[in-house]
């Protein structure tokens, strides 16, 4: 599968269309927290849908309170970010774009993290050795097209514990504004 298959037509290109009309480099609040969202990186003002994902999965941090946490995508960083203040004791985030992990080491930088939270280059589509114990992504276009992909490179897929999470509109971020200093 090609990244290009996986992510063009419907939601996910109107979305990229969106993300990269964006040429100024943002700042947001997200649970009270600042971070900087780069030009041509995913920022939750062009789908709000992605802040009640956020949301969810620290709900979902706090309950479980994971040694490791993998996230997969992570763009500017601010889910695993807030997942190490919620509860996670290490994370690892990935990210293919080169840009995105700048701007995710950015943000692990000005939250002070960088003993807790790991940000390194790397495309999920390619296999890795080592072991996730809990591992999310908001980037996945369908269950099914990862499943293929963990198929193909002999991943195991276990759900370990189920949680149900409520969504709410408690969870906002506000635009501090393009180029707005932390």
């Amino acid at each position: 599968m090609e990244e290009i298959d996986y992510i063009r037509g419907g939601l996910g290109d109107k979305l990229l269309t969106q993300i990269t009309s964006i040429q100024e480099k943002t700042t947001i609040l997200i649970q009270g927290k600042s971070f900087v969202i780069y030009p041509n990186v995913f920022n939750p003002i062009v789908y709000s849908a992605t802040l009640y994902f956020t949301r969810s999965l620290l709900q979902l941090v706090q309950h479980i309170k994971p040694q490791h946490m993998l996230e997969l995508g992570t763009g500017a960083g601010y889910n695993a970010i807030l997942g190490a203040f919620n509860g996670a004791t290490y994370v690892t985030c990935t990210d293919v774009s080169q840009v995105a992990v700048n701007n995710a080491q950015e943000n692990i930088d000005n939250h002070q993290l960088g003993n807790r939270v790991t940000v390194i280059r790397s495309d999920f589509l390619v296999p890795d050795r080592g072991r996730a114990f809990f591992a999310f992504s908001t980037t996945l276009a369908s269950m099914e097209q990862f499943s293929d992909v963990a198929a193909k490179n002999n991943w195991k897929l276990q759900l370990v514990n189920e949680y149900e999470t409520t969504v709410g509109d408690d969870i906002g971020f506000e635009e501090a504004g393009a180029g707005a200093q932390l």
